[in-house]
């Protein structure tokens, strides 16, 4: 999401913000929630199941989209997610909204899918949500309030099965707090997902669309990469969406190897798809 004016963004939002609340149309749950699948889901597992070797994703290479997909609010948002449900193994969505065009979007869908909730509005779930072509497990759910808008930005991290590997893929699907001065909210947000990353010994991708609309926010997030061996994946013929001169959207990843990428330019959302094809790295 652009971030121009903090002032005026501030004074905007939060005027909304209220025109809203007190209309109804929006409401935040207390606790985090989880959908997977449709159904209620435990917001966060304490253990992660054994891999099922029946369904898994294949270690010489699997497919990678993450996209912010501006809640559905452009033509074409459909027509471009068949696209990538077609061409990706692992699809994550940040700003999915699930207005009944999008619900009857996942019913046809034959991917898992799980869903960290932020807030509803107009009674419709907003946040991001995970799909896969093999079934996810343990979908953690994580949350973070906007400071001033005291809406929550969600992340959601997933598990997924690796064939012919004991260890599965850790996958966290980020929607970065946005509506900041500083940076410590992005901090405490990633500081939750570096919990569950230190206690993964298996490969991990950390994707979405982080709000690194400043070099103070980009270099938290470089210093949690850095931290944890995450490397960046780079995109060389078409750049992903940047404000400011500095890039929103990342994909990070750990114990694989990035074997294509490419930035697709769509005009459904005011983001660009990353899509990245993966290979295990042998001794993961």
């Amino acid at each position: 999401m652009a971030f121009f004016n903090p002032n005026l963004i501030k004074s905007l939002a939060t005027a909304a913000l209220v025109t809203n609340l007190v209309s109804g149309c929006v409401s935040v749950p207390e606790q985090v929630q989880l959908t997977h699948n449709g159904k209620p889901a435990i917001a966060c597992e304490a253990e992660v199941p054994a891999p099922v070797p029946s369904a898994a994703l294949d270690a010489t290479a699997f497919s990678v989209t993450s996209w912010n997909i501006y809640k559905g609010k452009l033509s074409g948002w459909d027509r471009d997610l068949d696209t990538f449900q077609q061409q990706s193994d692992l699809l994550l969505l940040q700003e999915a909204h699930l207005v009944p065009a999008f619900r009857d979007w996942l019913e046809l869908t034959s991917m898992d899918w799980a869903m960290a909730h932020a807030f509803a509005l107009s009674e419709a779930w907003s946040g991001v949500l995970t799909l896969g072509k093999v079934p996810q497990q343990s979908p953690c759910a994580q949350r973070i309030h906007e400071p001033y808008l005291r809406l929550p930005k969600t992340s959601l991290i997933s598990y997924f099965p690796v064939a012919g590997h004991s260890e599965p893929l850790l996958v966290a699907n980020v929607h970065g707090v946005n509506f900041t001065f500083g940076s410590s909210d992005l901090t405490a947000q990633l500081r939750a997902i570096q919990e569950l990353i230190d206690k993964h010994k298996g490969p991990v991708i950390l994707a979405g669309d982080f709000n690194t609309w400043s070099n103070r926010r980009m270099d938290v997030v470089r210093q949690m990469a850095v931290t944890h061996k995450l490397k960046s994946v780079s995109f060389q013929q078409q750049q992903p969406i940047g404000y400011f001169g500095h890039q929103l959207d990342h994909i990070y990843y750990r114990g694989l190897t990035p074997l294509h990428s490419r930035v697709t330019e769509v005009k459904s959302s005011d983001h660009y798809p990353l899509t990245v094809t993966f290979s295990l790295d042998s001794e993961t």
